[in-house]
């Protein structure tokens, strides 16, 4: 499905006397048709032979159909990297298609339902690498065998911000013991 029709070959059945095609005395070749383009889906087409220029002395031309088949093409759906702060909650998983053909998009491929998409990474995990896990679900398309890859979702640093807590003192004494704010803990933590 998405590509162009292979070249269509013809075989000559009949010859007579022990002749070939090259010593058969036929000339010019047969048109070659079939109602199959880069964009029709799965199944089965007539190839259709006619006359064309063909020619010979010796030999009528009956023509008999050949069949091309389409089958399905392939797309792989990635799940989708994706990354967030350590403490936040995970993304909305997406995914992406890629092998679509005649610059077609999943919906206008005909792609219903939904892959699985899951990863073991809470608002708890630590920072750091996680696989986003893509499965089949109820996916499926009328012109694609579909295979699936995972992906990444990467948990980064939480921001916390350090505020230095304003203070004074007495002209000529000693400074105060300096302190400071934080803001910015997640998960409860202090």
């Amino acid at each position: 499905y998405g590509e162009f029709n292979p070249t269509f070959t013809i075989t000559y059945d009949g010859l007579k006397n022990g002749e070939v095609f090259v010593s058969s005395g036929i000339t010019g070749r047969p048109a070659i048709f079939t109602p199959a383009n880069i964009q029709s889906g799965i199944g089965t087409y007539d190839i259709i032979p006619s006359i064309g220029t063909l020619n010979s002395a010796n030999y009528a031309f009956r023509f008999v159909n050949g069949t091309l088949t389409v089958t399905k093409g392939s797309v792989v759906v990635v799940a989708d990297n994706l990354e967030r702060p350590y403490g936040s909650p995970n993304p909305i998983w997406t995914v992406s298609y890629k092998g679509l053909k005649n610059n077609e998009s999943a919906a206008s491929a005909g792609f219903v339902g939904t892959p699985v998409l899951s990863s073991t990474a809470t608002s708890l995990s630590q920072v750091g690498s996680y696989t986003i896990s893509n499965t089949p679900g109820t996916l499926s398309a009328p012109n694609y065998d579909i295979s699936y890859s995972d992906g990444t979702l990467t948990i980064s640093k939480a921001v916390i911000t350090v505020t230095g807590d304003d203070k004074s003192r007495i002209y000529g004494e000693a400074d105060p013991a300096f302190t400071a704010s934080y803001n910015g803990f997640v998960n409860g933590e202090t």
